[in-house]
Formats: C-alpha cells, structure tokens, sequence
C-alpha cells in the first residue's frame, strides 16, 4: 500500500512539474499538459479536482511574474465574462460527461485558428464578437468550470493581438486567476474535494511552482514570432486530438480510486468486518440443510 501511495506521489510530482513548465514559458497550459496523463494514475473527476486546486498556486505566481505586461482594460472584460459563465461550468461538472464538452472545445478552437489563418474584411465582419476579450472569458469560465481547461478561448484571441509575448502572458494569467481562484472556492463549496484529493493536490503545488519558475525563465528565449507559431501550433494540435479523441476511452487497467475518509478509518473497523463476515460463514444453513 506505500509503494503504491509512493509511486502515485512521485508521478504526480513529476507530472505537475513538467506542466508548470509548459505554464512559464508559454502563460498557459498547465491544465491542458496535466490532463493528458494524471487521469492515468486516479480517476478523471479526481485529476481534474487535484489540478484545479493546484493551479490556483501556479496561476498566482504566473500572474505576479508577468504582472509588468499587464493591460488591465483588456483583462477586466474577460474576468467579467469568466466570472458570469464559471458557475454554469460547475453545474455541468456535476451532471455531465466531459466527452462532448472537450470536443466542442476543440472544435471551437479549430474554428477560431482557422478564421485566424483566412482574414477576409467581410469575415471580420461577420465575426466581430469572437474579437471581444468578454466573450472570451466566458467561454473561458465555463470551459473552467466544466473541464478544468479555460486557457484556449483566452489564448486564441490573445494570439490574434499584435501583442508581445510578455504581454500576451499577462493577458491570459491575469484572465485566469480569479476564476481558478473562484472555481476552487466552488469545489469546496460543492463537497468536491474529499481528504485525499487534497492531500495530493497540497502535494503538487511546491513542484507545479517550481516549474512555472523554470518555465518563465526558459520562455524570455522566445522571440515574439516564434512564441506566436508555437502557440498556434499547440492550439492546432491539441484541438484536432480533442475533436478525435473527446475525453477518451476507459483504460483496460482502471485509475486508482482515491480513498474517501470511511476507508481511512481505524484497523478496528476491518476487525469487525471480518469477523461478521466469518460469522456469516459459519452460520447455519436456512431450512434448505434441514
């Protein structure tokens, strides 16, 4: 039972790291890098509770490290909109499969870097509203609350700004935060978030940091061009694997349950079951032995 506890916290660690990198060189991506490989080890309600609540830590100090880029006339919409959608999300996150959601996100996606690909003065337009950082966020906080993965509607019209890459990660961090920070308040709210998802979750913020500081660092590397393609290349990519796979398959080898607080309880109670279950067994048969 500790080897396994010990593997799953090791690769939980190593996980988050590796996504907070993605987090500081890019100013997103956390979730979206996590939710590839954590629902492997728990279940996928579980993965996506001990990311929402370790990113809160993550967003913040992404947030304070880009803060010099911030134009706040920009992100206050987009909080705005983040705010008004984000309970809806969490409604969703409690009665609905996550399958169709991340294939309407990639979809939506898709849709956004293709009109990006083919400007045309009637299509801008026609799609005009898809430039308001207000609609973004509220298809950010409902993304958010629904599958943990607001970034790509905040990060797809950030791209279609003629915006620095410090500026750029500022956007979408401060966008960000207050609806991570909110979302967390509404899983605890919701009686979410049992003892052991919090224990992991408090695990993984010292790791998920410390690679939002590498990241950030390794980012000032980027120039403004190449941070745009590999951006669009990311968004492409990630929105195609979400239109094919949607919230994927069951693995043949289920995740590991996480234990609620009944199974953590004293060996006593184990004692007592097996000695009713014995019972059981030894008792006389029913009017069939008689």
């Amino acid at each position: 039972m500790l080897s396994s506890w010990l593997f799953l916290a090791i690769s939980i660690a190593l996980i988050v790291f590796v996504s907070g990198l993605f987090q500081g060189a890019l100013g997103f991506g956390y979730a979206i890098a996590a939710l590839t490989t954590l629902p492997l080890l728990v279940a996928p309600r579980q993965a996506h509770i001990i990311i929402s609540l370790s990113g809160i830590p993550v967003m913040a100090m992404a947030a304070w490290t880009f803060r010099g880029g911030a134009d706040w006339r920009a992100i206050r919409p987009a909080l705005l909109g983040g705010l008004i959608s984000l309970p809806i999300g969490l409604l969703t996150f409690s009665l609905v499969s996550a399958d169709g959601l991340i294939r309407g996100t990639g979809l939506a996606i898709l849709i956004v870097m293709l009109l990006e690909l083919m400007p045309s003065p009637r299509q801008a337009r026609h799609f005009r509203f898809l430039h308001s950082p207000f609609v973004a966020g509220l298809v950010s906080g409902y993304l958010a609350g629904a599958v943990s993965i607001g970034g790509p509607p905040i990060v797809a019209y950030a791209l279609k700004q003629s915006w620095s890459p410090l500026r750029t990660k500022a956007f979408i961090t401060g966008s960000l935060l207050l609806v991570s920070l909110c979302k967390g308040i509404g899983l605890f709210a919701g009686n979410f978030v049992m003892p052991a998802t919090l224990g992991l979750s408090l695990l993984a913020i010292p790791f998920a940091i410390g690679g939002v500081w590498l990241g950030a660092r390794l980012g000032l590397w980027l120039s403004t061009v190449h941070y745009r393609r590999i951006v669009a290349l990311i968004l492409v990519t990630l929105s195609c694997w979400w239109l094919y796979r949607g919230a994927g398959k069951p693995a043949s080898a289920p995740a590991m349950e996480l234990p609620k607080v009944a199974t953590l309880s004293s060996p006593g109670t184990a004692s007592i079951a097996l000695a009713n279950l014995q019972a059981q067994q030894h008792a006389p048969n029913s009017g069939h032995d008689r």
